[in-house]
């Protein structure tokens, strides 16, 4: 193999393009994330992972989503992108070997920049993508119907915008459902930080009380909903989780915080099945100032 760093003019790419037909399908989404990066400036220069053609440079082996990306930014930007390019003589082999390890996920990059509860924030982060998306909660979003969580620099932007919160609800979070034995701690998180926008003093009263269970009174619905979570973490122990579930835990949380910041007295929180058909998902309700203000 030879190796060098270059660009490529749009006529190469789109020549490249154009002729190669045996590597994967092409995908337009796949691209258009490439370009996202480039057009950010996230992309870094000379990517190390190289642009792979054969010995004469007349054949793409690997590459295809990031070129095609590279020739939509040059005629946006009049810009173009320089590669870490490998040329092959060994063409089939090195086309049937690459590309074929796990895709990096959001995960990668929280352990990449020191943060802990990783699989906690790549929930909350997850939801949170798709709460951007559509504007409310809705049970499908979590059971992964309601389409993609994004791409990893998109939930990248979304921790770097409230890293420091997001950091501190996790931690609640997690420390809650460790000391109440409800598991799921990243749905819980993922739920808990939708709640927290509605009153962030309020949701630290909320999620110490449903984690330690002290200081409350019959009736109280953060005890119900303890209670409830408790029991439902306790028959689940030794079942997966199944779509149900997620959607019925979620949708419990924000009907016990709802009851709270209500003011109202319950023993038990339900959501599932009503007569007439569905419940409808629930949606957190603001804090009242007075509630924010004991806080």
């Amino acid at each position: 193999m030879r190796t060098e760093v270059r660009t490529f003019d749009n006529e190469e790419i789109e020549r490249l393009l154009d002729k190669e037909t045996n590597y994967r399908k092409f995908t337009a989404g796949s691209a258009d994330r490439w370009l996202t990066e480039m057009l950010a400036g996230r992309w870094v220069d000379a990517h190390p992972v190289p642009i792979i053609l054969s010995w004469n440079g007349k054949r793409l082996i690997d590459g295809q989503h990031r070129l095609a990306a590279a020739l939509h930014y040059n005629k946006q930007t009049k810009k173009r992108i320089r590669f870490n390019v490998c040329y092959t003589q060994n063409e089939d082999a090195v086309m049937l070997t690459t590309d074929v390890g796990r895709a990096r996920k959001i995960g990668d990059h929280l352990r990449h920049i020191g943060c802990h509860n990783v699989s906690t924030i790549g929930s909350l982060l997850g939801i949170e993508a798709k709460v951007q998306k559509l504007g409310k909660m809705n049970a499908l979003m979590f059971d992964g119907s309601a389409g993609s969580t994004g791409s990893v620099s998109q939930l990248a932007d979304i921790f770097d915008s409230h890293r420091g919160r997001i950091e501190k609800v996790a931690t609640q979070c997690q420390g809650a459902s460790k000391t109440a034995c409800f598991g799921a701690a990243g749905l819980i998180a993922a739920v808990g930080w939708q709640l927290q926008k509605c009153g962030r003093d309020a949701f630290d009263i909320f999620i110490e009380k449903l984690g330690n269970g002290l200081n409350m009174t019959s009736g109280d619905p953060i005890a119900a909903l303890r209670r409830t979570l408790q029991q439902r973490a306790s028959r689940n122990a030794e079942n997966r989780r199944t779509i149900e579930r997620r959607c019925v835990t979620a949708a419990l949380m924000v009907k016990g915080w709802n009851s709270w910041i209500r003011g109202e007295s319950v023993e038990k929180i339900r959501w599932g099945k009503v007569r007439a058909g569905e419940e409808e998902f629930p949606q957190p309700l603001k804090a009242s100032k007075i509630l924010e203000g004991i806080a």
